[in-house]
């Protein structure tokens, strides 16, 4: 699914004013995904990310799919306590300056602004890679209790993305708005619906109330895509940004 359209110049990521190429996200993830392996992550691990929705969570993403592992993000606002829950089990973590984090866990910090000087591959993995392996894990809110992980497994995905892609329509002129928090499983599906196509996230940050997402998420002329949303979201408005 990510090397379809790696090789391209088209605008895979835009982020207010700075914007990645589809080639400059595989130049860039493939950095860190070296990175990752070398701090012991690959299939049937988990990577946690603890970053707010940008262009550093997207290549996150992008990095710890093509070590094999599961990519598990997490809301780096947690409670302290609730972070130390979730991260229990997890060896290794993408995160910045904030938070501060378990001491058994490595941590990697996000990408620098320079690509890999070498490919990474299939080869690089620790391990070989399974259709059964987890993909990713979503924890539950844990409103009723302790968080739950949810893990969905490589197996799936096909279907998914060939669900996404019938229901949506969407093309490499489509903007994709980047608006579910990582750590819901909507945000996976609205990077999916653009990566399979060639399109381009757009990423929409967090303002302080729930109002639709105004005119400074989208890109200048961007068309309207259809795009994965929970039912609570808030419809937005017709300003010519992608929904």
């Amino acid at each position: 699914l990510l090397a379809a359209h790696a090789q391209t110049y088209r605008v895979a990521v835009r982020d207010r004013g700075e914007a990645l190429t589809y080639r400059e996200l595989d130049g860039r993830s493939d950095e860190l995904a070296h990175r990752l392996v070398a701090a012991g992550a690959g299939p049937e691990d988990r990577v946690a990310v603890l970053l707010p929705r940008s262009i550093d969570s997207v290549i996150a993403l992008w990095a710890v799919a093509k070590t094999g592992a599961a990519y598990t993000p997490i809301d780096p606002e947690l409670p302290e306590l609730r972070l130390a829950e979730l991260l229990a089990d997890v060896q290794v973590a993408v995160v910045g300056e904030h938070p501060e984090l378990p001491e058994h866990l490595t941590r990697v910090a996000p990408t620098s602004d320079n690509e890999s000087p070498e490919k990474f591959t299939a080869e690089h993995r620790l391990r070989p890679l399974h259709l059964d392996n987890p993909a990713w894990v979503i924890y539950t809110s844990g409103s009723t209790g302790t968080p739950k992980a949810v893990a969905v497994g490589h197996r799936g995905i096909a279907a998914l993305v060939t669900t996404l892609r019938d229901r949506y329509s969407a093309d490499a002129n489509s903007r994709v708005l980047h608006l579910a928090a990582p750590s819901f499983d909507a945000s996976i599906q609205e990077l999916l619906l653009a990566f399979d196509s060639g399109a381009t996230v757009v990423i929409c940050h967090p303002t302080p109330s729930v109002a639709p997402p105004s005119r400074h998420c989208c890109a200048p002329n961007a068309s309207p895509t259809p795009s994965p949303r929970p039912p609570s979201s808030p419809s937005p408005p017709n300003t010519g940004c992608p929904i």
